[in-house]
C-alpha cells in the first residue's frame, strides 16, 4: 500500500472539512477552501465542527469524537483515493496529533457540606427535570459553573426528588443518601410528627431533635414571648403549629395576614395588599430587610428594601422575597425564588 497522505485522524478531518491542503498546508482561518469531496449533507456540519475544533481552536477530542472521526474518514476513504492528487488512507486509523481527551460520563449524588452534589454529563432532560425541581421544590436547587455540578439544598423535596429520578437514571447515589432517605420514610410511616403545642402553659416542640432546637434558640428560643417568629420559621424548618396555639396569634395584636405566618409562599392580590403592608409582617418576624422584585425601573435601595434589578446575582438569599409577578423566569431569578426563605407574590 502507498504511504498514507496524513499522519494523524485529525489531518484527515480538517483536510475533508477544507482546513487542510493536499500537501499538509493549514489555510488561514478566512481562507479555508469548499471540501473536496462530496459529502452527504448530515456530515457537513459534523466536520466542519470537528476540524474547526482542532484546526482552529487546538482542542483535543474526547474519547466519542475520535472514534466518529475514525468512521467518518473510513467512510470518504474511497473518494478520497479518488482525487487528482489521490489522499490515501492508512488501512488502520488509530494515531491522533492532539490525543484523545477522556470526558467523565459518570453520574452520581452524593453529600457534601450539608448539601446534595448532583453530577452528571451534559443531558438536557436531566436538566429541564432539575429546573422544574428549582420552580415547584421546595429548596435551593444551582448550577456551580466552576464545578461543574448541581447543589441542592438538604430538603425533604429535594431528597425525594433524587430518590424519584435519580436511580431510574442510573446514578450511583452514596449510601449517606439512601439511609437519610430510609430514615425519613421511617418517620413519616410512624406518624412522627415534629409539632409546636402549649402543654401545662408551656411552650415545647414536641419530637424536635436537639439540632433543631440549638437553631431555634439562636432567634429567641421555644417560649410564648417568641410565639410569632416560631409559627414563622415553621413552614421553613418544616414543623407544624398546633391549632390552638393560631388563636393566640390575636392576643399578640397581629395586624398583617396570617398567611405571612403560616405560609412559605403567599399570593396576595396587589390592589388589597402594599408593601407597607408586607413590610409590617417582617418588621414583626426579623425579615428586615426585604427583597423586592419588580419589573419596572430599578428603585433605590432603602434600610428596609433591597431591590433586585440589574447586576445583582443569583447568590442572594432572600429572608423574604417579594415580587410583583409570578413570572420568574431565567436562572438567576429562579436561583432568588430557590434561595428565598419566604415568598409574596403581589399580582
Amino acid at each position: 500500500m502507498k504511504q498514507p497522505t496524513f499522519n494523524y485522524v485529525e489531518d484527515y478531518i480538517e483536510f475533508i472539512g477544507g482546513r487542510r491542503s493536499v500537501d499538509g498546508k493549514v489555510f488561514g482561518i478566512f481562507n479555508y477552501a469548499p471540501p473536496p469531496i462530496s459529502l452527504a449533507r448530515y456530515d457537513v456540519s459534523i466536520i466542519d465542527s470537528l476540524s474547526s475544533q482542532t484546526c482552529e481552536l487546538n482542542n483535543p477530542y474526547t474519547d466519542k469524537q475520535s472514534a466518529l472521526a475514525v468512521k467518518l474518514v473510513d467512510k470518504y476513504r474511497r473518494q478520497l483515493a479518488g482525487l487528482v492528487i489521490p489522499v490515501v488512507v492508512p488501512e488502520k486509523l488509530e494515531s491522533f496529533r492532539l490525543g484523545i481527551r477522556i470526558v467523565d460520563r459518570s453520574k452520581s449524588v452524593y453529600i457534601d457540606d450539608n448539601q446534595f452534589v448532583v453530577k452528571f454529563p451534559y443531558d438536557t432532560k436531566l436538566i429541564d427535570l432539575l429546573k422544574k425541581q428549582a420552580r415547584q421544590g421546595e429548596g435551593s436547587v444551582k448550577f456551580d459553573y466552576d464545578k461543574k455540578m448541581w447543589i441542592l439544598g438538604m430538603t425533604e423535596s429535594n431528597l425525594n426528588w433524587i430518590m424519584a429520578i435519580c436511580p431510574p437514571n442510573e446514578f450511583a447515589i452514596h449510601e449517606s443518601i439512601t439511609a437519610l432517605y430510609e430514615k425519613m420514610l421511617s418517620v413519616e410511616n410512624s406518624g412522627y410528627e415534629i409539632c409546636l403545642k402549649l402543654v401545662d402553659n408551656q411552650l415545647i416542640l414536641e419530637n424536635a431533635e436537639s439540632s433543631l432546637l440549638d437553631y431555634l434558640e439562636n432567634i429567641g428560643g421555644v417560649t410564648m414571648n417568641n410565639l410569632l417568629k416560631l409559627i414563622d420559621v415553621s413552614a421553613v424548618l418544616g414543623f407544624t403549629v398546633d391549632e390552638n396555639l393560631m388563636e393566640q396569634v390575636d392576643n399578640l395584636e397581629y395586624g398583617p395576614d396570617r398567611r405571612f405566618l403560616v405560609d412559605r409562599k403567599t399570593v396576595c392580590n396587589k390592589d388589597k395588599m402594599s408593601i407597607e403592608q408586607v413590610l409590617e409582617y417582617a418588621r414583626k418576624v426579623n425579615r428586615i430587610p426585604i427583597h423586592v422584585y419588580e419589573t419596572g425601573l430599578p428603585k433605590d435601595n432603602t434600610e428596609d428594601i433591597i431591590y433586585l434589578n440589574r447586576g445583582v446575582g443569583p447568590e442572594v438569599c432572600p429572608k423574604l422575597l417579594v415580587t410583583t409577578t409570578s413570572l420568574m423566569i431565567g436562572s438567576k431569578k429562579q436561583s432568588w425564588v430557590s434561595n428565598a426563605e419566604k415568598i409574596v407574590i403581589l399580582e
